[in-house]
């Protein structure tokens, strides 16, 4: 694990679709104008060839990677989060919830002496947990469901993320009003949650009420295949992942044509 995790910040990897590469990451626009890149073919180091995507080996290197860093991946501004950990992104998902909850009760879908799980998938640092609880403590008194039937569940599934939740001060109020709880979850291998405060357990058929879920930046995160439909042909891309070189020549070379 060592090792990979000392990979993990040097790798990248490639897609191609109907045999065609292209280079770079995501966010890099490509642009028919420019000349090929150089590649340093001397110096690239291939960790694994084209495979299916969700076999890539880049998918362990990045669970890794979080893993590793903990909070840190937030705290030091390497993954970005400001989008979906602020005030009025958690007030407004209150809202909706809200807005479920008053609908759901009307059709008489919610039993209110009954616990109302919001699981959050990959709550990380944690801080829209914080907002967007906070915000439904504030709407208590105007919420027809009881707020302390409410039960607000962070999840992760590296064990340094819920270690950093369970003794943050900030959370500690909610923990200890029964609305909060944490559990290690992973989204892509399980397939129930063991609540560390309650000591329950939710799995499919065990609540009650329906399950409310959080996703945030989630999905770009687990296991997938590319697929592209070109001309009515559906075609299926493969992932290369290789090291950082040849990606740093690559953009080296947009630049100096640029």
């Amino acid at each position: 694990m060592d090792e990979i995790s000392r990979l993990s910040d040097s790798l990248v990897s490639s897609a191609v679709l109907s045999g065609v590469e292209s280079q770079g990451t995501p966010s890099v626009s490509s642009n028919n104008d420019l000349p090929e890149p150089v590649p340093a073919t001397e110096s690239r180091c291939v960790l694994e060839d084209f495979v299916q995507c969700s076999k890539s080996h880049l998918w362990k290197l990045m669970m890794s990677f979080y893993d590793r860093k903990g909070v840190e991946s937030w705290s030091q501004g390497i993954v970005p989060h400001f989008i979906t950990c602020n005030s009025f992104i958690g007030s407004s998902y209150a809202k909706v919830l809200h807005g479920y909850i008053r609908d759901a009760l009307r059709l008489n879908k919610l039993n209110t002496n009954e616990p109302l799980y919001i699981i959050e998938l990959g709550a990380g640092s944690g801080k829209f947990s914080y907002f967007m609880l906070k915000a439904l403590y504030e709407m208590r008194d105007v919420c027809d469901f009881p707020f302390n039937k409410i039960v607000y569940v962070m999840t992760d599934f590296t064990e340094n993320n819920f270690k950093f939740w369970k003794s943050h001060p900030s959370l500690k109020m909610y923990f200890d009003m029964g609305v909060l709880d944490a559990g290690i979850f992973d989204a892509v291998n399980d397939d129930k949650i063991n609540l560390f405060f309650s000591g329950k357990v939710i799995s499919k058929g065990s609540c009650v009420n329906p399950v409310c879920v959080v996703a945030n930046y989630l999905f770009d995160t687990l296991y997938h295949d590319i697929f592209q439909v070109d001309g009515g042909q559906l075609k299926e891309g493969t992932s290369l992942t290789h090291s950082l070189t040849y990606l740093l020549t690559h953009s080296l070379t947009r630049d100096r044509f640029g």
